[in-house]
């Protein structure tokens, strides 16, 4: 998805035709995002934006760029899946952000058997 991500960035740079200050925006938005979520920095912050942005691509007023790689409902569902699942799990182990604050372990405490 973060890959997917910032391939519609760049397509939104490279549509010169149609290029708007709002497709700029929101290609600069993917751009940023989808690499942020490659090397795991910032995971949720960076997943909510790639959330919006595909959510945004789909139903955007303006004109898409050509190549659209989110121009049906099915893949545009499965990416807003998929950023919502990141979001709740937050970064995995072997990321930035696991790197500069810490991981997080999840405690079990044990109940004590009566009887």
């Amino acid at each position: 998805m973060a890959i997917v991500a910032i391939i519609q960035g760049f397509l939104y740079f490279a549509d010169t035709e149609h290029g708007t200050v709002l497709a700029n925006i929101v290609g600069a938005v993917a751009i940023l995002s989808g690499t942020s979520l490659v090397i795991g920095f910032l995971t949720p912050l960076a997943s909510t934006l790639v959330g919006i942005v595909v959510a945004g691509t789909a139903a955007m007023g303006g004109q898409p760029p050509p190549v659209n790689l989110f121009d049906s409902p099915l893949p545009t569902m499965l990416s807003i899946v998929i950023a919502v699942s990141i979001v709740l799990l937050g970064p995995g182990a072997v990321s930035l952000d696991a790197h500069l604050f810490g991981r997080r372990e999840i405690i079990i405490p044990r109940i004590p058997r009566t009887g």
